[in-house]
């Protein structure tokens, strides 16, 4: 597998993740939210990675849009505020797709073969573990509201696991694991005390935190994706860079 093929699957996963499971039957002003991608999968290489611009432009639009209905009058905040989260971590994760590849253009083996990279698996193993530490660290510093619940707790328990992993197989394995956590948990009623919405400010403040925090998540499982791809298709030349 090159990486070409790698990030066609990245994406095309991703964007199937979205379209058919977070943002189905889910309208924006009467408009159903979908992620249009053309023809994209077939243009896209790691040299085009400009052409993730358009979907990100596409996710940034639907922000501005979902952020405009705080204007009206009897806006529904819950639905404003799910739909931030949905689209906000959408948006992080193609950008952190367009981002890794970037990163693993700049790791090139550029001697003798110019498929490879240079990197070893304690790097890729290091780099994951520290993007799962800023995850935690952004969901523990949540309001109490969000996290004083059984099911959040055990989402972070199973980041903190993460944090400790020796080996990319761990990773994974527990990616999976969290991914089904996180869903478990991605609808707001888990997280909101509905006594609370009077306190409008404080509250769209607090979502904002927590849109960030599910955007790093999405973030990281797309580096896992990635880098765990790189390492099981063996498409790298383990040498300079250091854990």
């Amino acid at each position: 597998m090159d990486f070409n093929l790698i990030l066609k699957n990245v994406l095309e996963e991703l964007v199937n993740y979205y379209n058919e499971e977070c943002f189905k039957d889910l309208k924006l002003n009467n408009k159903n939210i979908k992620i249009g991608f053309s023809n994209m999968f077939e243009k896209i290489t790691t040299e085009k990675l400009d052409l993730i611009d358009s979907i990100v432009n596409q996710l940034n639009n639907l922000r501005q849009e979902n952020q405009d209905l705080l204007t009206k009058e009897n806006v529904d905040h819950m639905f404003y505020a799910s739909t931030e989260i949905l689209l906000s971590s959408a948006s992080e994760g193609f950008k952190k797709v367009q981002e890794s590849f970037e990163n693993l253009n700049f790791l090139k083996h550029t001697e003798s073969d110019s498929n490879l990279i240079d990197l070893n698996e304690k790097f890729v193993i290091r780099k994951l573990t520290s993007n799962a530490q800023r995850v935690l660290n952004k969901f523990e510093n949540l309001s109490p509201r969000f996290i004083n619940n059984d099911k959040v707790t055990k989402f972070l328990n199973c980041l903190k696991k993460m944090t400790m992993c020796e080996s990319v197989s761990e990773i994974v394995e527990l990616a999976n694991e969290v991914l089904i956590r996180q869903d478990e948990i991605k609808r707001l009623d888990h997280f909101v005390d509905y006594n609370a919405l009077v306190d409008e400010y404080g509250w769209v403040h607090d979502i904002v935190k927590l849109s960030s925090a599910n955007a790093e998540f999405m973030g990281l499982l797309v580096n896992v994706e990635i880098f765990s791809n790189v390492i099981k298709e063996q498409v790298f030349k383990e040498n300079r860079v250091k854990a």
